[in-house]
């Protein structure tokens, strides 16, 4: 999707001091997310990448060193039965354009709403990332699209609830 870009000047950033501080919603029982961390999946009706129907939800941004840094951006789809979490990072020989997308997990339906879907992906998402690579959470948003900061940062609270926002 070349619409998506890694964020290169502070003031294109969204705003993220001050924020209404919200509660994560309550996981529904029997409700679960599975991950697949490939580039292939077989779930009906979700496109094999991206397409102008999925989403964009957010992008994040670590940046441990000048020579050592993340940029995940995140779609989500609805399918047939099934929401999916597509994570992209940038083209290894442009290092803007976001084109490296992997389906990384995915829920049942179940009548969830595109916000609460997204948030449930993406806290499970980043809690798998945070006990299995040792991921800290994000030192900045680079954009804040169908979740707004204040959700990134809840979500966040809930994942890494011992850090500093």
């Amino acid at each position: 999707m070349s619409h998506l870009k890694v964020t290169l000047s502070p003031q294109d950033f969204p705003q993220q001091k001050l924020y209404e501080i919200k509660t994560f919603p309550a996981w529904p029982p029997g409700s679960g997310v599975h991950f697949l961390y490939t580039c292939e999946h077989d779930l009906p009706g979700i496109p094999d990448a991206p397409n102008e129907d999925s989403v964009p939800l957010a992008q994040v941004e670590w940046a441990w060193s000048p020579m050592h840094a993340r940029v995940d951006a995140y779609q989500i789809h609805r399918g047939d039965d099934h929401w999916l979490l597509w994570c992209g990072g940038p083209d290894e020989n442009s290092s803007i354009d976001i084109t490296n997308w992997l389906a990384v997990a995915f829920m049942a339906a179940n009548g969830f709403s595109q916000r609460d879907a997204a948030m449930f992906l993406l806290d499970a998402f980043w809690m798998f990332e945070r006990s299995c690579n040792s991921l800290d959470r994000y030192h900045w948003i680079n954009r804040a699209d169908a979740l707004p900061v204040s959700d990134l940062q809840c979500i966040a609270n809930q994942v890494w609830p011992d850090e500093d926002a």
